[in-house]
């Protein structure tokens, strides 16, 4: 079973390209309100105004008293939660969990947008009324692909005459996405294939399936991430009140972070339009 934790894991894969963090665990379990953690092991090099990460939430150190931390909850505007004894802890991690967890959420709303032009697909049953002008669809549908019935013993039959009607007002219709049609079987239901968006994760432990997205596209999201990420790294060389570059900084010139990510940029923008290839392939045209 994949899950959210481990297209995390695959995104920093793609970020660290073998940099190892300093890690430990939490000796005790955390609520999501006390400020003193515990850690199983001693720290190397954890100093007060570090970060630290357990899960998705930063934690700002306050002290340092052999392996026991004061920290500020919640730091960078991650939520505060409770974490488990064994959690493992990230100390000044370059990329923190909760930051690749929500490039991965931007990644999968991303893909759903019209100019990526991928989709997951899901059905709808329409009871068939021949005196209904319309019926009610979904509210995260974005449009039909087909329409049809069956007959009641193996057939399937394809209704050719419907539209799709958008921006209805909720009294009359719940959804606001209608359906007509001009043909159908009284007492067989109508069965709606249509295209829905991704959906985004709410927590580390979400199924990985629960997006929508088809398990061939897997990989997609990480390298997304991969890709929000890393470009804005060149931003703090422009503080003017900041110390300047340091030798190594001169060497690594401004630009660098966006052109070390251009070759995952460009797997990414590949695996995109392989996928909607894919989709075009099975779904030629959309009827309106």
């Amino acid at each position: 079973m994949t899950i959210a934790r481990d297209w995390v894991a695959e995104a920093r894969g793609h970020l660290m390209s073998g940099y190892q963090e300093e890690l430990n665990r939490i000796e005790v379990a955390m609520d999501a309100t006390q400020v003193l953690a515990n850690l199983a092991f001693d720290p190397k090099a954890l100093t007060q105004g570090a970060v630290i990460s357990i899960d998705l939430e930063d934690m700002y150190v306050w002290s340092v008293a052999a392996k026991q931390l004061t920290v500020e909850r919640g730091f960078n505007g991650t939520p505060k939660t409770a974490h488990a004894i064994n959690a493992l802890v990230l100390i000044k991690p370059k990329f923190s969990p909760w930051r690749v967890f929500k490039a991965i959420n931007d990644t999968i709303t991303e893909l759903s947008s019209p100019d990526s032009g991928l989709f997951q697909v899901k059905t709808a049953d329409v009871p068939y009324n021949p005196t209904k002008g319309y019926y009610d669809l979904p509210g995260d549908i974005l449009a039909p692909l087909e329409v049809y019935y069956y007959d009641g013993v193996t057939d399937i039959h394809p209704i050719r005459q419907w539209d799709f009607i958008r921006g209805q007002d909720d009294d009359v219709v719940a959804s606001g996405q209608a359906l007509r049609i001009w043909d159908g079987m009284p007492g067989r239901d109508l069965r709606v294939l249509y295209k829905a968006r991704f959906v985004r994760f709410a927590t580390l432990e979400d199924e990985v399936s629960t997006s929508g997205m088809d398990e061939n596209s897997w990989d997609i999201p990480p390298l997304g991430a991969a890709v929000r990420l890393v470009p804005p790294r060149d931003i703090k060389r422009a503080f003017s009140e900041a110390q300047g570059d340091t030798r190594r900084g001169s060497e690594v010139p401004p630009g660098s972070s966006r052109q070390a990510v251009s070759g995952i940029a460009a797997i990414y923008q590949q695996r995109i339009a392989q996928e909607r290839t894919v989709l075009q392939a099975k779904y030629p045209y959309v009827m309106a």
